[in-house]
């Protein structure tokens, strides 16, 4: 399995997107109740980065900037159960 992350401009800002490739095709991570990629953020998110723990399991990081002009840097978990992407 592989998967890739990247900034993507969406209805609110640049949100954080991936998908993960199974072997034979790739499938977007929509995770649940989020509408604006991974990061589901309406501040400007980039610099992703992803880092597998087994082939179900992986973290992604990005940095945020937030209102005030301070930046953050995020961090989330990702399991994917069967085709389906969740925040364990």
């Amino acid at each position: 399995k592989v998967v890739v992350v990247w900034e993507e401009m969406d209805a609110e800002d640049i949100n954080i997107h991936g998908a993960l490739y199974d072997g034979t095709s790739w499938l977007a991570i929509e995770l649940p109740d989020h509408e604006m990629g991974i990061s589901n953020s309406v501040q400007q998110c980039e610099w992703p980065n992803v880092v597998a723990i087994d082939e179900n399991n992986f973290f992604v990081a990005w940095e945020q900037n937030l209102a005030d002009g301070r930046k953050e840097i995020y961090l989330k978990k990702i399991t994917f159960v069967g085709p389906n992407a969740v925040e364990p």
